[in-house]
């Protein structure tokens, strides 16, 4: 076998020959890309020119539409050119990371080499390069040399893999390279988690483990299911599973505009934005529940966020009413109450909704019993608002019928009294269109829903609630939740919980927005989702397929156990599911990890990579001023040592805020930021936020501060030390004033 130093040369010689292909390619594609971007500037140029004056011509708008037609033809191709050299150039500094030697069954050996993206010769028959995503790629991550096979779209594919290598490459230059197995597989990723963490969440593509790379290349499953510990890297395996489908999408229709990404606030949202592009691919749209309200209220009704109800569950104050807040959003958000919005939006319907004898002219055009008989009997299948606004189209219809007939009865009264100041005619269809007028807002009144009035109408009757509730189970502090309830809303703004409430109803009476181009949705963090939240879904997305993330033992304010996922899988529907299970920890040190299962409830099957540090130290002081001199040193002593990103955790943002007066004043932490609800970003540095913004989330170290028995004594307390003792790569503080919590112990 060939020693490195006589392989070296052939490397190196092969390493140039890509990159001075992707050079040429470079070259190449810039000077085809400034073309087309003229050509793209010209036929702009052309279209304002020749429509922006003649838009009341129809001829003109027809050609307007041809030229506007060329022009999006024209554009997509040149934003795929400009995605091509944004590789080419990627190419020039690291064409590809890793080799294998594979001999298919009757062909002869062939080196194939694995990078961020494919690079053939001219004709495309030869590849100097194939993307990670290629079938073929899948030996590099699951197999070790010998008997191999992998799927490819022809079927299987059997051989002899000779070589698995992996290489180094920075600026275009040949660093080194060796032969690797699973052992050695390690050493590089315990190389990669042994530096400081990153601003944005990165790409993981020369890292991936085996069962990461099975979820990330699953085609079969309509609903897969991640149950990942923290720091297993689901959320970034849920990216490079994008990446693959966008890829695979090529042939089979996928794009960025079909995949949906919900993450739990807009702060994680920006903290991964940076993987799929530099995987090559564009970003896609990240969403919060928040903002899908807004879509469909739009600014109607504001709503508060789920932060808003964390703060409030965190934060110290009296224990009755966060526990009355507790239970009414638990309420809130349960598949009970999902029920009895069903329930009561069908009752509201037969009996609810006033429909009153419709006159026009002092003749009964439709009287209420009739209105009532074509709502219920025509359209079964198509939501309430909709069939309403046909009765109200058919009114109108009725009204303008008899609208000249009228209009002489009109002109005739106005004969009867001369006072008026107008000639008999002109007065006459005054009084008409105020009299159309009147009875349009009358026909409106009944025809058009006030979701909010609906809503409120729901909560506010006790007897009514419990005649929608039937025989399902309700809280026995249910009187209680519905004036807490009621007492929260206002006339244009509505709590987070009454928001997936108010939404739901809203899908149920109006119907939702067509979604049939989002054919995959992401959801990350899981465990903090409801009933409802999945129930929206699968009215809002009914055919798309779903990546689902979680983590049980990271729930905030509530509970979540492994049935969560039986759940989901009943609501949503789909014919084939996956549970996929992650339980090796790769973020923590071994010691941190270690550290953070005593705050575990369950027995949990827990893996921690082997990657040693610093053991965590629990620090106390006898009062804060004392506690607060420690968390300097720790925290500029860190700083020191040269770690990059370093968070302050409290339990809630009021005692973060109340943290960051006292700290701001001390000398060398000047650059200490607070991270708050309209924080941009975070990176490199100093910050102090609450533990549950910090979710998802990852730090080089991380401060837990205020963790004495006063604050933190409950089962929820227990959650909150485990999320923020999950946070740091290589530190791990924790700062009690007097006694440290027993949770600790």
């Amino acid at each position: 076998m060939p020693s490195y130093e006589e392989e070296l040369p052939q490397e190196q010689d092969y390493l140039k020959r890509v990159t001075d292909l992707a050079r040429a390619r470079l070259a190449a594609q810039q000077n085809v890309a400034a073309t087309e971007k003229r050509k793209l500037m010209e036929l702009n140029r052309q279209m304002y020119e020749n429509t922006v004056h003649f838009s009341h011509d129809f001829d003109k708008l027809t050609e307007a539409n041809q030229e506007l037609g060329d022009i999006q033809t024209r554009t997509i191709h040149y934003q795929m050119m400009m995605k091509k050299l944004a590789l080419y150039e990627r190419m020039i500094q690291a064409p590809y990371f890793a080799r294998i030697d594979f001999t298919e069954d009757g062909f002869e050996r062939e080196p194939i080499y694995i990078g961020t993206g494919n690079l053939t010769d001219e004709d495309g028959l030869d590849a100097y390069v194939y993307d990670w995503r290629a079938p073929v790629a899948s030996l590099f991550y699951r197999c070790e040399p010998g008997r191999v096979s992998y799927t490819s779209p022809s079927g299987e594919i059997s051989g002899e893999m000779e070589l698995k290598r992996q290489y180094e490459i920075k600026s275009g230059r040949l660093e080194y390279f060796f032969d690797s197995s699973v052992n050695i597989m390690d050493d590089v990723l315990r190389s990669v988690l042994s530096k400081n963490a990153s601003p944005k969440m990165k790409s993981i593509v020369e890292t991936i483990q085996r069962e990461q790379d099975v979820i990330i290349r699953d085609l079969d499953s309509d609903l897969l299911m991640v149950q990942g510990a923290a720091g297993s890297g689901k959320t970034s395996v849920a990216l490079h599973r994008v990446a693959f489908l966008m890829y695979q999408g090529v042939t089979g229709g996928l794009s960025a505009n079909n995949i949906i990404i919900l993450s739990p606030n807009a702060l994680f949202g920006r903290y991964i934005s940076g993987v799929l592009p530099e995987l090559g691919e564009e970003n896609i749209a990240t969403k919060t529940f928040e903002e899908i309200f807004e879509d469909y209220f739009e600014g109607g009704i504001q709503l508060s966020t789920r932060n808003n109800v964390l703060e409030r569950l965190c934060a110290d104050g009296e224990d009755g009413r966060r526990d009355l807040l507790r239970d009414t959003v638990e309420f809130q958000l349960s598949e009970t109450f999902c029920e009895i919005i069903e329930r009561y939006a069908q009752l509201y319907e037969r009996s609810l909704l006033e429909m009153p004898d419709v006159f026009y002219g002092g003749i009964c055009i439709a009287t209420r019993q009739a209105l009532r008989a074509e709502l219920l009997q025509s359209r079964i299948n198509m939501p309430l608002a909709k069939r309403l606004r046909v009765i109200e189209e058919h009114l109108m219809e009725r009204i303008h019928k008899e609208k000249k007939a009228r209009l002489k009865e009109l002109e005739q009264f106005v004969l009867e009294h001369p006072e008026h100041q107008f000639e008999v005619k002109a007065q006459a269809r005054l009084l008409s269109i105020k009299e159309i007028t009147s009875l349009a807002h009358k026909v409106r009144s009944f025809t058009r829903l006030n979701i909010m009035g609906i809503y409120r109408k729901l909560v506010g009757d006790h007897d009514l609630f419990r005649r929608a509730a039937g025989d399902l189970p309700l809280p026995p502090n249910l009187d209680e939740i519905l004036d807490f309830i009621a007492s929260g809303l206002k006339r244009n703004s509505a709590g987070y919980a009454d928001g997936m409430a108010l939404l739901y109803l809203r899908l149920i009476l109006m119907g939702g927005k067509p979604s049939d181009e989002i054919k995959q949705v992401v959801i990350d963090e899981a465990q903090d989702y409801s009933p409802v939240h999945f129930r929206l879904l699968q009215r809002m997305m009914p055919a798309a397929r779903y990546t689902v993330l979680g983590d049980v033992n990271q729930t905030i304010a509530h509970e979540a156990d492994m049935t969560l996922y039986d759940r989901i899988r009943i609501i949503l529907g789909k014919q084939k599911s996956t549970l996929a299970v992650m339980n090796k920890s790769f973020r923590c040190s071994a010691e941190i990890t270690a550290f953070s299962r005593r705050f575990l409830d369950r027995e949990l099957k827990q893996e921690s990579f082997d990657r040693h540090g610093e053991e965590p130290r629990v620090r106390t002081a006898p009062d804060a001023k004392e506690l607060d001199t420690l968390l300097i040193e720790d925290v500029r002593s860190c700083q020191q040592q040269e770690f990059g990103s370093l968070a302050i955790l409290c339990k809630s943002f009021e005692a973060a805020r109340e943290l960051y007066r006292r700290l701001i004043e001390q000398p060398g932490l000047a650059e200490l930021r607070l991270v708050g609800e309209q924080t941009g970003e975070i990176g490199r540095g100093l910050y102090v936020m609450p533990i549950y913004m910090a979710k998802g989330l990852e730090f080089d170290c991380a401060f837990v501060y205020g963790v004495d028995e006063a604050h933190y004594h409950t089962e929820d307390d227990r959650k909150l030390l485990y999320v923020a003792c999950t946070r740091p790569l290589h530190r791990l503080y924790l700062y009690a004033e007097g006694e440290a919590s027993h949770l600790l112990r």
